[in-house]
């Protein structure tokens, strides 16, 4: 973001008086005055349908406001709360190194367009509970200083979040992320949940960081996905977790417990080469199921590598 002292004095009233008109909201290196509210404007509604919503994430209304203007405010500054829940963006989206100094809400928001928040800084609470992302959504090298929440959230192309921090606790229950997901690269330094997460295309874990515990529970990766050299400093937990295509931790360090209990590994390749563990029972389970799956896939190598990794990690204990 440019620095302060730079940066234009634009008061939210005139952005949510532009977007009243349907006029577009072009800023950059603006310092946004006040309260972003779109539930007080008077804009078109279309009802939509919330019958396929997550259970346990918040109820949304069906009603929701149309915006059909352009937005692009991009290093730029929002002082104050930011509020687009239940809102459609029938345009694109662009909040590229923006600074959200409060809260930022998009609950239930939908998105037809792209939406980027590449290089974005939430320095409050996030919340895109039940958002739809109908084009490519992109996060990558963001920053949320504290929580951000994702539960139930559709991501239809591509979900971007290389390089992209998380200081506080993330979550991603019962999300549905298509096509393409990266997190290449990110760091995770609180709680993260994928509880429920339906992975529909590939999905990039490789070089991430997770300072605290990771939790996939029954997520479902449908394709190819990535762990590798990965860094779990806390327990990883993969209870009931579905693998349909091949799945890698290479070159992946494990410094907590590590759980694969009733996966299901539907998959010609699982590895764990080059892999570090703290606790040996942790290496016995991956290695010994990775060794499974390698043995009926008939790769006798990688077979090999696991099963003398698992009968070491034995031996230890």
């Amino acid at each position: 973001m440019a620095k302060a002292q730079h940066l234009i004095p634009i008061s939210a009233y005139w952005i949510l008086m532009r977007i009243q008109k349907g006029k577009r909201v072009r800023l950059k290196n603006a310092k946004i005055d006040g309260v972003i509210d779109l539930s007080k404007l008077d804009l078109p509604t279309k009802t939509v349908d919330r019958t396929d919503f997550q259970k346990n994430v918040l109820k949304l209304p069906t009603e929701c406001k149309i915006i059909d203007s352009l937005i692009n405010i991009s290093d730029s500054e929002f002082t104050g709360d930011v509020d687009f829940s239940n809102c459609i963006f029938n345009d694109i989206s662009r909040f590229n190194g923006a600074t959200f100094s409060e809260g930022a809400w998009f609950v239930g928001a939908t998105f037809n367009g792209d939406v980027r928040f590449d290089g974005a800084t939430f320095n409050g609470d996030v919340r895109f509970d039940g958002a739809t992302f109908r084009g490519n959504a992109k996060f990558d090298g963001a920053t949320f200083s504290k929580d951000v929440w994702f539960n139930g959230a559709t991501f239809s192309v591509g979900a971007g979040f290389d390089g992209t921090t998380f200081s506080g606790s993330a979550g991603f229950g019962g999300a549905t992320l298509s096509v393409y997901t990266g997190f290449s690269a990110a760091t995770f330094r609180g709680v993260v949940w994928f509880n429920d997460a339906t992975f529909d295309g590939y999905a990039r874990f490789d070089r991430v960081a997770f300072s605290g515990q990771a939790w996939f529970i029954k997520a479902t990766f449908s394709k190819d996905v990535w762990f590798d050299r990965a860094a779990f400093s806390e327990g990883v937990w993969f209870y009931k977790a579905t693998f349909s295509d091949f799945a890698r931790f290479e070159g992946a360090t494990f410094k907590g417990n590590v759980s694969f209990e009733g996966c299901k590994f539907e998959v010609d390749s699982l590895t764990f080469k080059d892999a570090t563990f703290s606790h040996p029972h942790a290496q016995e389970e991956a290695c010994r199921r990775a060794k499974n799956v390698l043995a009926k896939a008939g790769n006798r190598d990688e077979e090999e590598y696991h099963f003398y990794r698992e009968m070491v990690a034995k031996r230890i204990q």
